[in-house]
Parts: structure tokens; sequence; C-alpha cells
């Protein structure tokens, strides 16, 4: 608790810092060859470019080979999100490099691209300027490291006004009484036979990769879709930028459906939709507490998990449902020792590997574990709902013990 307030209290001190002015930011320690120089250019576009209009330098400390690097005709690497080509354009005029941080004046943000550098310990600790590690090779979190870079500039205003409109949104679904369907990405999700669902008093609720089966979406018409992963979806991979396409594609074509994701992926969102789906994308903070949220029109915020179906699904659903159906979430075996989950292939875009180069450190995880806490948050969290007088249904079999045994097969 006291660390989740101290870095509250150096983002607000941050944010009251630069109000009304653009920062300087530097990326460190010294890059000492072009293969690193290049991805970290890319990864700092990538991730400051939400607020490019707020950044007065990026300063890359470099080896003096590098000084003069012509970073505009650099070839972006396929693992990546082919739009960074452009961006670094535009970044063009901020971006600078130099020979030692010794006479680099007065800096808001210091970036360390490698965590385990000495002066990285030193000053994490002091509340100004601001310090993030985002070591890819060791930090597990670094894509969430960098996504909360643009939410620092998230006003106080803006954060209210998008909490307000979630609060209208959800209060508009809560009137119409309609059960709600939620729609995972597990094998079983293009097994059911969704001719036999009443589609007329269902709220559908899809998340993540669900969105590449146009033909699904299609059966279930969703109102809803929910991403969270800083990774696999907010990121500058190109399985992220595959996913956003297919997002685009959907949110174009189904001009109902609402995008909702974390506050701290907010600015990405904003910066990458277009202009047509903008009014469509809402965002929801997520706070280390340890009750479930089930009323996000009264209170707006969830409860932090790692897992899209605690952290927005069920909450939302409970939020503005008396019933809740589940299709899609199958877990997994215990064979399945180096995955996350079961995966529906259909709905699982081809560039996964591209995010194991561009986040090693993410896939450093305990498998095992990680599943383990899912299946416990999610027991979790379908005990206090159904304890609220809430219905909860799986239409399939799962290995997620809670799910299989709200199971009606």
């Amino acid at each position: 608790m006291k660390k989740k307030f101290y870095r509250t209290l150096k983002d607000s001190y941050f944010f009251l810092r630069v109000r009304g002015r653009n920062i300087r930011v530097v990326w460190y320690p010294k890059i000492k060859s072009e293969e690193v120089l290049i991805r970290e250019l890319c990864r700092a576009v990538w991730y400051l470019f939400p607020v490019k209009d707020r950044i007065r330098e990026l300063i890359f400390v470099v080896d003096i080979e590098f000084i003069n690097f012509d970073f505009k005709k650099v070839d972006v690497p396929e693992y990546l999100d082919s739009n960074i080509k452009k961006i670094l354009i535009e970044f063009f005029d901020k971006i600078s490099f130099r020979a030692t941080r010794k006479h680099i004046d007065k800096y808001d943000m210091q970036v360390f691209w490698k965590g385990t550098d000495k002066l990285y310990y030193k000053k994490i600790n002091k509340l100004y300027p601001y310090v993030v590690n985002t070591d890819f090779l060791i930090n597990q979190f670094e894509a969430i490291q960098l996504v909360r870079l643009s939410r620092l500039f998230i006003s106080y205003k803006e954060k209210q006004d998008s909490k307000i409109q979630l609060r209208h949104f959800l209060s508009f679904l809560k009137k119409q009484q309609k059960d709600v369907l939620l729609i995972g990405s597990g094998p079983s999700t293009v097994k059911i036979d969704y001719c036999d669902l009443d589609f007329s008093n269902t709220i559908s609720i899809v998340c993540n990769s669900v969105v590449k089966n146009i033909d699904l979406l299609k059966k279930v018409n969703p109102s809803i879709i929910v991403a969270s992963d800083s990774v696999f979806h907010s990121g500058y991979s190109k399985y992220a930028e595959e996913f956003r396409r297919s997002l685009i594609k959907a949110m174009k074509m189904f001009t109902s459906l609402v995008l909702i994701v974390p506050i701290k992926d907010y600015n990405i969102y904003k910066a990458v939709l277009p202009e047509t789906v903008l009014s469509r994308l809402y965002c929801v903070e997520s706070k280390r507490v340890k009750a479930l949220n089930m009323n996000l029109i009264k209170r707006t915020f969830v409860k932090s998990t790692n897992n899209i179906l605690t952290l927005m699904m069920l909450p939302i659903a409970s939020t503005i449902s008396k019933k809740i159906k589940l299709i899609g979430f199958d877990g997994k075996t215990k064979e399945d020792k180096d995955i996350f989950w079961k995966y529906n292939q259909d709905l699982q875009f081809t560039s996964i590997d591209s995010t194991k180069l561009g986040h090693p450190a993410f896939y450093r995880v305990d498998y095992q574990r990680y599943y383990e806490k899912h299946c416990s948050e999610t027991e979790f969290a379908i005990e206090k709902i159904l304890k609220k007088g809430i219905d909860v249904k799986s239409f399939c079999s799962s290995n997620i013990p809670i799910l299989n045994k709200v199971s009606d097969k």
C-alpha cells in the first residue's frame, strides 16, 4: 500500500511540476550499439507520441559515433508496428543525441532502458525528476511502465469527464434489464451454436482478440469490447498492431460498439483510433482494493487483477445485469505448462512471436503460478457476485474450477 501511495504521489507531483509547459526526457544509460539505439528510439517514440506536443526534447545518451545518427533513414525492425517509421519522422525536431549526461541541463523525466544501472537505484526514490525502469530484458512490467508515461499527462478534468461518460453509458445499459453474455477467446468460443441464444434480450461483451472474428461478432452483435494488456493490445509490436487494426475494423462495422480500456492505456488508443470512433472510447481506473466493485456507476473504478475477465468483464456485467452467461473461458490443463491458457487459434493473430522479441521479460513469468492466481481471483469474484443474488452460468465446461462449477454442461 505504501508503494502504491508513493507512486501516486510521484505521479501527482510530476503533473503539477510540468503543468503548462513542455518537458525534457532523457533516455539513459549510454547506448553503445546501433541495434539497441534503433530499438530504444522505436520504444520511446511509440509510447510518447500520444503526448508528443508536450515533449520539448527527447535526449538519448549515446557513444560518440552516434552523435550525428540519422534516425530518419533507419529500418524499423519487422517485429514492430509499421507505423513507427512515420512516428519517428514526426519526432524529427525533438530528438537529440549527447555523448554524456553531464552537459544536459535540467530535465523532467529519466527513462532507464537498462534498469541495472547504478544511477537508477540512486534516483528511483526521489520525487523529481520522474524516474522509470523500462529494461525489457529484466523488468516483466516494462510495457506497463512505458504506457504510463503518457498517462501522466491526463488532467483531473479529463479523468472526471471520462468517468461521467462511462457512468451514463452503463446506466443506459442497466435500464435495459437484459442478460449479459461474456465472450472470451478460448477454444469453446467457436463451438457454441449461437443460433440457440436469444440476443434480443442479451448484451454481449467481448474481449481482446475476439475482434478478429467478424463472423462471430455478427452473430453476437457486441455492445462492448474490453482490452487491457499493455503488451498485446497497446504495445509497439506487430501483434499489437494487428489487434488494433482488427479493433478499428470492428468499431467501424458495429457503429454502437464501445471500447473500454484501463486509464493507463487511454492516451495510446486516443492517438491511434480514427476520429470517427473516438466518441466510443471510455477508460476506467484500476485500484488495489480488496473487494470486487460490482457497481461501476456509483464508484467508477475496478479492482486491480491480472486478467481481463476479473479486471473488467465481471465488474461491468455485475453492474448492469442480474444474469451473467460466459463462453470461451476454458483455462488450461496441467499439461499446458508453457502457456497462460488455451486460446482459440481462429481468434489469434499470426505475429505472436513479435511480442517475444519486443517484450522478452514478459515471458519470464511462472505460468502455473499466474494461472493458479487467476483461478483464485475468478473464484473470489464469482462467489461475491453470486452472494449479491446475480445468476452466473458458463455455457461450456472449463478447466477453471469455479467456471466448471457454474457450468450447465
